[in-house]
């Protein structure tokens, strides 16, 4: 399931599932969603999906859909350590409109 900070709305919501397909770290592209642990949750959280605006060393800078800013920073970025996979899938408890 999706962590709820909102951060990605409203392409997610609290609660929405993601399908991830495990790929290399190395394959990593600038617009992909992905999920990740992130390191400002706590471990024990529900993992974190952004998209990957661009690379920066070993580590990637994050966005969320929501966001004002991107995520920068040594605690906001994404290593390889973080990772889980891309978002392959997005299915929704929400009712349709």
């Amino acid at each position: 399931t999706v962590a709820p900070t909102g951060s990605m709305r409203p392409t997610l919501e609290a609660g929405d599932y993601v399908v991830v397909k495990a790929i290399d770290f190395q394959e990593l592209q600038p617009g992909m969603m992905v999920n990740y642990q992130a390191r400002w949750l706590r471990p024990t959280s529900p993992t974190a999906v952004h998209w990957c605006v661009r690379k920066y060393g070993d580590e990637w800078v994050m966005d969320g859909e929501n966001n004002k800013n991107y995520e920068n920073t040594k605690e906001t970025m994404m290593g390889k350590k973080e990772f889980r996979g891309i978002v392959v899938a997005i299915y929704t408890t929400r009712p349709s409109p």
